[in-house]
């Protein structure tokens, strides 16, 4: 094994356990056995106490020996982990890691992959260092551009030359159309134009090949080998990949070793791709949170700079503040049931609610301009239905404001209450520009918006809140078809 090839490989591992931990670790060492079977360091990066405490630590011999990880406590909240670098039974080394316990704990499974794929890679040096052949260099470039493969395409390309390259056999690859679920041939290598285009003519696409039944299997490999003339393929498989090649008993294993690489990178790229949308999440819920905080703020505001202008009729302001007491209490409910509701906690309380004074107050704390002139309520006796008032607030809230932006500043809003079906329907009418039909499905979506109501400004986030609110308690939100203006129909049940 040369140096500059297990240095290129130590080099990779490091990388990606700092991308795994997002840099954030004390010391890194990758540990390999020499000529008398010692454990030597290879390749180390960090903090110089931290690694000099590395040393000696009889876990590194445990984890190499008992093929498992192994970990110790440091002074908190530091803790060291070794995991052992295994193929095929066997250890090639051990890749070592402090750092404080969440930031292992949270990039365990990142780490474990890149372990695995770790001994993999040692694992091939050392047989082409025992064969001494020359193309050591060149298939270890092959397996770190497949351990790299920032997508599955990628990944795919890079295992059907790897195959291709170093069995030096004939490689048809498959890869998943997430859409429809099935396989389509992507490429071939080591094949006839003619035989390719043959094989993808016959077969362009395939069931998952998990999903098979034996005899199944058995006509498309028998498809497979009379289409490229040999007597039988071999099948390296993944949940979203699948190579086939004409193996030799004695390649069958190299065969496999290629197809666990790939399954191995696939599994880690869904991982990113899963922590990648969790990213997406939480940017989308912040920006949810605060325009769902704006509101009250605003109002709260606009009652503060009223006094400030006009000091002695505190009187005449005196249900203002109270009410924007009430706002700010509310907010800071909110946002704790926010932080609960992160946490995996239900707040929801339905009870006995009075729609009619649940819309009232809305109206009376909406921020906009002339909100209670402009908004008619009927009818004006209460209508009884179990609702949480506050996220009944929030969808009402939500719909009121959007109603009142988007109509000319004298148009007025009509909320109309009704009770029938075993519902309570409200119904939620301006004199905006309307919605369009093809677009009153997809304005309930994150951060979408009508066409004829971009150029209000805003993030697309307040009728998405208001579904959010409405299904939390069993209800539903919907636009009503026709005009002029634009309905907003929400139901709730009665029991």
């Amino acid at each position: 094994m040369s140096a500059a090839t297990l240095d290129e490989a130590a080099l990779w591992m490091l990388e990606w356990v700092n991308k795994a931990t997002n840099g954030d670790v004390a010391a890194i060492r990758l540990a390999c056995p020499d000529v008398g079977g010692t454990l030597r360091s290879v390749a180390e990066e960090g903090d110089g106490a931290r690694l000099q405490a590395m040393q000696g630590w009889q876990g590194t011999n445990a984890a190499f020996t008992s093929k498992a990880a192994v970990a110790r406590s440091l002074d908190r909240p530091f803790v060291q982990r070794a995991w052992p670098l295994v193929s095929r039974g066997e250890s090639f080394g051990v890749l070592e890691v402090v750092a404080r316990a969440e930031v292992l704990d949270r990039s365990q499974r990142l780490i474990e992959a890149i372990s695995s794929q770790g001994g993999i890679v040692l694992r091939n040096l050392s047989a082409a260092e025992a064969r001494g052949t020359e193309v050591a260099g060149e298939t270890t470039d092959l397996v770190l551009r497949l351990l790299r493969a920032t997508s599955r395409t990628s990944a795919l390309k890079a295992a059907l030359e790897l195959a291709s390259e170093t069995l030096d056999v004939p490689v048809i690859a498959w890869e998943k159309d997430d859409a429809v679920g099935l396989l389509h041939a992507t490429g071939a290598l080591g094949v006839a134009g003619e035989v390719e285009a043959g094989l993808i003519e016959r077969l362009p696409s395939l069931p998952p090949w998990d999903g098979l039944g034996a005899g199944e299997r058995r006509q498309l490999l028998i498809q497979v080998s009379a289409t490229l003339g040999v007597d039988g393929v071999t099948v390296a498989d993944s949940d979203d990949a699948l190579l086939m090649a004409p193996v030799p008993d004695r390649l069958t294993a190299a065969f496999e070793t290629v197809g666990s690489i790939l399954q191995e990178r696939l599994r880690v790229l869904r991982v990113e791709a899963s922590l990648r949308d969790q990213d997406e999440r939480l940017a989308q819920g912040i920006a949810s949170t605060a325009h769902e905080l704006r509101s009250p703020l605003v109002a709260t505001k606009m009652v503060i700079e009223r006094l400030l202008q006009a000091p002695e009729d505190v009187e005449l302001y005196r249900d203002l503040l109270r009410r924007s007491g009430e706002e700010l209490g509310w907010l800071a409910t909110f946002v704790e049931e926010l932080m609960l509701s992160s946490a995996g906690y239900d707040t929801l309380d339905k009870q006995p609610t009075d729609i009619m004074r649940v819309i009232r107050q809305t109206v009376e704390s909406c921020p906009i301009e002339g909100a209670v002139e402009r908004v008619a309520v009927w009818p004006p006796d209460p209508v009884m239905a179990p609702a949480d008032p506050r996220y009944l607030r929030t969808a009402l809230g939500n719909v009121i404001r959007n109603g009142l932006t988007y109509s000319p500043a004298d148009g007025r809003l009509h909320v109309e209450v009704d009770s029938r079906g075993g519902r309570v329907v409200i119904k939620v009418r301006d004199h905006g520009p309307g919605i369009a039909p093809a677009e009153r499905d997809a304005v309930f979506d994150m951060l979408s918006q009508g066409s004829a109501g971009k150029d209000r400004g805003g993030a697309g986030l307040g009728l998405f809140i208001a579904r959010r609110a409405m299904e939390a308690q069993g209800g539903t939100i919907s636009i009503q078809p026709g005009g002029p203006g634009t309905t907003v129909v929400l139901n709730l049940p009665l029991d």
